[in-house]
């Protein structure tokens, strides 16, 4: 994926990088941070490439899962699944946040996505239309802590709008707590899992 105009809204990336592939991009960035760090990435998203990733040193001690697209979703936990891998994913939705943490490290393993799409091995996803594959995404996100305006969006989607909004102060919220939970199961903290909600329009 490459950084687009729309994503400037919620990436904080000078406008020269427009165009360019993310991973370029935060490669460089952690670099900068941390000239020492070693980052192993690729711009390859098939199948092979992402399970190489699973076999290869140095061993992935979290997934954090930041894909659009359902199936790639899947796969991904079926490889955490299969090597016993914490998985971690964020949404954000207006100005709030959902945490899906799935701890395939520990027993018993959770069902792929907590279970909120049944019978989802049974699924074709090849079968599937592009209208078919985001009312997928919107029913794995659900309806709990969307505000009035976010849900009229949602009804939108395929129609008016190619996609959901997204506001970066969300995103950035998202981020920072999904690097707390991070630290959490590293530090071998009791992170349990579960879906989880920051609902910054609760009166405060």
């Amino acid at each position: 994926d490459t950084i687009d105009i729309s994503n400037r809204n919620r990436i904080r990336t000078a406008w020269s990088n427009i165009g360019k592939p993310k991973v370029d991009i935060v490669k460089h960035e952690l670099e900068s941070i941390n000239p020492f760090c070693k980052v192993i990435y690729s711009r390859d998203t098939d199948k092979d490439t992402t399970h190489n990733m699973f076999k290869q040193a140095p061993k992935l001690d979290i997934i954090v899962d930041a894909i659009d697209n359902i199936a790639d979703k899947y796969y991904l936990r079926k490889l955490a699944r299969k090597h016993k891998i914490p998985l971690i994913s964020a949404a954000d939705v207006g100005d709030n946040v959902i945490i899906d943490i799935e701890r395939y490290d520990q027993d018993p393993l959770p069902q792929p996505f907590l279970g909120k799409i049944p019978n989802i091995e049974q699924i074709d996803f090849d079968q599937l239309t592009e209208l078919d594959k985001k009312k997928m995404i919107i029913k794995l996100i659900g309806f709990r802590s969307n505000s009035e305006d976010m849900l009229t969006s949602l009804q939108q989607l395929g129609k008016q709008l190619g996609t959901w909004p997204q506001l970066g102060s969300t995103a950035t919220i998202a981020g920072g707590v999904v690097t707390t939970i991070i630290k959490k199961i590293i530090a071998q903290e009791d992170v349990q899992s579960g879906r989880y909600y920051l609902d910054l329009d609760a009166p405060l």
